[in-house]
């Protein structure tokens, strides 16, 4: 990381468990070592076994961890914005005693070991810090059985096959639901080629954001998509943004913008509203749920939706359908029941 990189790191460091308690001194002298890298979704960290040669900490993104008794693949542990994966191995040399794997395109910062034994060598107050932090999480770990935390669908998304305005009533009527029997911070994303229809089915005036606000927000911060939404009364947020505002120039932030939106609030919902575009397909690809529906008006729409979409989910992924209307028997195939349960 170059020096004039680490101030904008500085925040975030700090509020990470493992770095908290360190002086500046010593939190600069280890920013400075920190390597930014991007895998994309599906992508293998490490594998149990491997050699301990950096400890990484998730910046933006989620993944999994898996560990491997008697053959068999076990979960056990999500892992998210924050997270520090791999710093025990660096302390005691161990291979690697888990197997880490990506769920979203994420970004972390990597310490090798080479310089993480550097750093510890002219500064060993860090390793005192260090040791503490992790004895302490070793002892907790060891006081019960590890169980990973339930993972539920936080990012989900709406495609459909319906006219403009029943589209962005839906839209908005299943956050207002999902919001009030659920309890939960619900933001509604409106990517439809012109957003705002959503915002009117709410009540507000739509506000569109800008290609420079994405520009000049730190997309790496949750907490910066809510100056850039609009809260009605009820709780729930809508941000309008078009596909053409997140492509082009500033497509290479489309990732972090995802997983501001999933980090932001407990239930985000991407509203789809027009042809399946890079952007489009990016957001499918990064959901934890696809809901597609569909509508007799638009019944050609929907077979064609059923064509696309489904290659862009993985199977693991829950895909759930939603007509409206009367279904002719030539369609049963198209309501079947959620897949992947």
């Amino acid at each position: 990381m170059k020096p004039e990189e680490i101030s904008t790191w500085d925040s975030f460091l700090k509020r990470t468990p493992l770095f908290a308690g360190l002086s500046g001194e010593d939190l600069g002298k280890l920013a400075s070592r920190l390597q930014l890298l991007s895998l994309p979704k599906g992508a293998t960290l490490f594998k149990q076994g491997d050699e301990s040669d950096a400890l990484y900490l998730i910046v933006s993104g989620h993944a999994r961890r898996y560990r491997a008794i008697e053959g068999v693949e076990n979960l056990v542990a999500y892992l998210g914005r924050g997270d520090v994966v791999g710093e025990t191995g660096l302390l005691t040399s161990a291979p690697r005693s888990s197997t880490v794997r990506v769920d979203a395109t994420s970004e972390l910062l990597k310490l090798p070991r080479k310089d993480f034994e550097e750093v510890l060598r002219d500064h060993p107050t860090i390793l005192l810090h260090l040791s503490r932090t992790l004895a302490n999480r070793l002892i907790e770990g060891g006081q019960a059985a590890a169980k990973p935390k339930s993972h539920q669908a936080r990012l989900v998304a709406l495609e459909c096959a319906l006219p403009r305005h029943p589209r962005a009533l839906v839209a908005w009527r299943l956050g207002a639901e999902l919001a009030a029997q659920t309890r939960k911070k619900v933001l509604i994303v409106d990517l439809a080629p012109e957003p705002g229809d959503i915002a009117r089915a709410a009540g507000l005036k739509p506000s569109a954001v800008t290609e420079a606000e994405i520009r000049g927000a730190n997309l790496r911060d949750p907490a910066t998509l809510s100056a850039m939404s609009q809260e009605h009364h009820s709780g729930v947020r809508v941000l309008s943004v078009s596909p053409a505002t997140l492509g082009g120039r500033l497509f290479g932030q489309l990732y972090l913008f995802l997983n501001a939106v999933r980090d932001s609030h407990e239930l985000a919902l991407i509203c789809l509203g027009g042809p399946r575009g890079d952007v489009e397909r990016s957001a499918l690809m990064e959901s934890d749920l696809i809901l597609m529906a569909g509508c007799d008006e638009m019944r050609p729409q929907y077979r064609h939706m059923e064509v696309e979409v489904p290659p862009l989910a993985e199977e693991s992924r829950r895909i759930l359908r939603l007509w409206v209307g009367e279904l002719e028997p030539e369609d049963a195939p198209y309501s079947s029941a959620p897949s992947g349960s």
